[in-house]
């Protein structure tokens, strides 16, 4: 951890070394005394409001390099079902889902109802109707977590997972895509 002085602490804040003090005997400011002489900790300092507005910045491209990463391609031409990023993720869930817990469990059903829900709402030329299907692909990608989660079993914990960190996100930038275009 760097320890500043107070003239580098008042360069980096922006303020006199006077205005430092000042926070310091207010106890605005943490400082340490040492030799007679204040130390303050670079991370006890508060952020200026560049670094703010700078931090703030870096969040929001951070969040749309992400939004960016779930999102599927744009297709090139006609609309293909299998571009969504969603149906990417739900066509091997559904087949190891399949081979975990059978084709007929619940969990595996609910997948499968899902990836339908995708496909319809790909194919729908109204926005709200899209997403009312992607509405639907969601909630069966809730009750699968929910079956898995209460068929006891430890060996569905990796689908679970698969599912609420990548199923659900897919589908949450879906609806918020269309969110946007419908406001």
């Amino acid at each position: 951890m760097k320890k500043l002085t107070l003239d580098e602490a008042a360069s980096h804040l922006g303020i006199s070394v006077r205005q430092v003090r000042y926070r310091i005997d207010k106890g605005r400011l943490k400082a340490t005394k040492q030799d007679n002489r204040y130390y303050i900790a670079e991370a006890d300092l508060p952020m200026s409001e560049a670094r703010v507005h700078d931090q703030a910045r870096r969040e929001r491209q951070m969040q749309a390099a992400v939004r960016d990463g779930l999102a599927a391609p744009e297709p090139a031409g006609r609309f293909s079902a299998r571009t969504l990023k969603a149906i990417q993720i739900a066509q091997p869930l559904r087949r190891r889902l399949g081979e975990l817990v059978g084709p007929e469990h619940e969990a595996t059903r609910a997948i499968r109802r899902a990836i339908t829900h995708l496909g319809r709402g790909g194919h729908r030329y109204r926005y709200d109707l899209k997403a009312a299907c992607y509405r639907d692909a969601r909630d069966e990608a809730s009750l699968a977590v929910t079956e898995l989660l209460m068929s006891d079993r430890d060996d569905v914990d990796a689908l679970v997972d698969t599912i609420e960190q990548e199923l659900m996100p897919a589908l949450a930038g879906l609806l918020r895509r269309l969110d946007k275009k419908l406001a």
